[in-house]
């Protein structure tokens, strides 16, 4: 199965989760983190689907809110705390291993 899960930044607003039939284009993949995305290192299955997850490359530098829900998730999956965060929405493609993106 591939699927497509946003974590938004905000915590008042739920997780949203999707079948997709083909990976999120660049662009719309940008659009969901507003700006450059940067893939999530050591962040590489879901639930034993292989995946890919993105943040806002420079998240950090515009301030953006600290994301708790997704850097919990990250922490969980690296077996361990780590002395950094994630911030600003979060999207982990899954199941989509060797596809190229969508165009959008």
């Amino acid at each position: 199965m591939k699927y497509v899960i946003l974590i938004p930044a905000d915590a008042a607003r739920p997780l949203r989760w999707h079948e997709a039939t083909r990976s999120p284009s660049l662009c719309r993949l940008q659009r969901i983190v507003g700006g450059y995305i940067e893939a999530i290192p050591h962040w590489d299955d879901h639930i034993g689907t292989p995946c890919v997850a993105y943040c806002n490359e420079e998240g950090k530098l515009e301030g953006l809110p600290l994301n708790q829900r997704a850097t919990a998730w990250w922490w969980q999956h690296l077996g361990q705390r780590v002395d950094d965060v994630l911030v600003g929405n979060v999207v982990l493609c899954c199941g989509f291993e060797n596809e190229d993106a969508d165009d959008d």
